[in-house]
């Protein structure tokens, strides 16, 4: 949203799992006008692809009744992080998906939770900890599969190109 770098100073622009966080039409601002001419916007995230195995009982119902209801499902999974692009001067120019199956230890899905945004922003008044603390309760100590799909879309600006 304020990049410290002069106007079209950057070939590329890579924002990976965070795209959401920002001030959309301001950050596409921002992005647009650090472009050199010939430059790109890459976003890039992951998407689960199928379920956790071993299964764990329970997890995807807690996560559903806990999250926050715009957020429920993910502004990933919903298409709502696109947004901000309709009517800017950025359209899809490539876009990738990739399997990205991931081995995690019992802690190491946890941390993965706790990063989604939705937990990561919940308050700090025990909320998140509580919610950690039921998720933690559901996993076992075993080595999960995790079956993601990682997405590139990479993006061009209308004023780089002459226009769309």
């Amino acid at each position: 949203e304020e990049i410290p770098l002069p106007d079209g100073s950057v070939d590329a622009v890579f924002c990976a799992e965070a795209f959401h966080w920002f001030d959309g039409p301001r950050a596409l601002r921002e992005i647009g006008r650090v472009l050199r001419p010939g430059g790109r916007l890459a976003v890039l995230f992951n998407r689960p692809a199928g379920g956790i195995e071993p299964p764990v009982p329970g997890l995807s119902e807690l996560m559903r009744s806990r999250g926050h209801p715009h957020r429920r499902y993910g502004l990933v999974d919903s298409g709502g992080w696109l947004e901000p692009f309709a009517g800017s001067p950025f359209a899809i120019a490539h876009e990738l998906r990739l399997p990205n199956m991931q081995r995690w230890g019992r802690d190491r899905l946890l941390d993965n939770l706790a990063s989604f945004s939705w937990i990561a922003g919940l308050d700090d008044g025990g909320e998140r900890e509580q919610l950690l603390r039921e998720i933690a309760g559901l996993l076992a100590d075993v080595t999960y599969t995790v079956p993601l799909e990682a997405h590139l879309l990479v993006f061009e600006h209308a004023s780089i190109q002459g226009g769309l």
